[in-house]
């Protein structure tokens, strides 16, 4: 072996040294969640066309997105444009259904992003949830509520997750399957932290005890939703339902007068108004 062929081979063997260094430091970060100073760590180790980097550049960059800092979704478009590694095609489909999701407005949107979804089980837990998020939200909304309930009843991830819930009790709701519908939403307001999500909870038990005629009950819950939420349009002509049913002096019509300054086409409010 001559001198030169010796120093390419060194050069080759300290590379790969440093690249799988970098890997290794990228996978702790990783695992630690840590996505923004991996990915910084990532961009050092310069193996931008190997497999392995195209990998966990996908991974990173899709993880950042969710974060909800807008910087990386011009970078995770980018990400996408680049060659597919063989075993990252379900996150490359996620990630496209995911983007086309959050612009999704029409039926046909919607729609699509059912057909994107890739239908084998991706191993990361929480993008797995994701996944089902996206897809039982998208079916929700296309009102496909026998799928939603059926696809969320055999799915492990339900139980943890408000957002999964949620979707569950609306569906329940929507089917007429009252008893189910609470159980959910009861969970849901249980084991979440967003306060709009636990309002919309609240909201949609307040359906339920409403139609089942327990106006108190309802009241309760509509108020609950009020105070977490009171910029919602629906849910304040509700409460002015409510207590124009309990005869609450003229309390009621500020209810109806609210959800006009929210949506001034709310029909039903400027009917009961004019009733007065």
């Amino acid at each position: 072996m001559n001198i030169v062929t010796k120093f390419l081979f060194c050069f080759l063997l300290l590379s790969s040294l440093a690249s799988c260094g970098s890997y290794y430091n990228f996978d702790k970060l990783y695992a630690k969640q840590d996505y923004k100073q991996a990915y910084q760590v990532l961009k050092n180790s310069g193996d931008t066309g190997l497999p392995s980097y195209q990998e966990r550049e996908l991974k990173v960059v899709f993880k950042l997105a969710l974060q909800g800092n807008p910087v990386y979704l011009p970078i995770l478009d980018a990400t996408l444009s680049k060659p597919t590694p063989k075993n990252m095609t379900n996150w490359d489909s996620l990630a496209r259904a995911w983007i086309r999701f959050l612009s999704a407005s029409t039926e046909l949107d919607f729609q699509n992003v059912v057909v994107m979804i890739p239908q084998k089980p991706i191993k990361d837990s929480s993008i797995e949830q994701l996944k089902l998020i996206i897809y039982t939200h998208s079916l929700l909304r296309l009102k496909r509520y026998q799928e939603v309930i059926a696809t969320l009843k055999i799915s492990s991830h339900t139980k943890n997750s408000s957002d999964l819930l949620y979707i569950k009790g609306v569906a329940e709701y929507q089917m007429d399957l009252l008893e189910e519908s609470e159980k959910s939403l009861v969970s849901l307001i249980k084991i979440s932290s967003n306060p709009t999500l636990k309002s919309f909870g609240y909201f949609y038990l307040g359906s339920i005890k409403e139609k089942e005629e327990k106006y108190d009950e309802a009241e309760d819950c509509y108020m609950k939703a009020w105070d977490l939420n009171p910029k919602n349009a629906e849910l304040n002509f509700r409460l002015g339902k409510i207590l124009q049913k309990k005869s609450y002096s003229d309390l009621h019509s500020r209810f109806y007068r609210a959800s006009l300054r929210l949506n001034e086409n709310m029909a039903e409010s400027w009917y009961y108004l004019n009733m007065q």
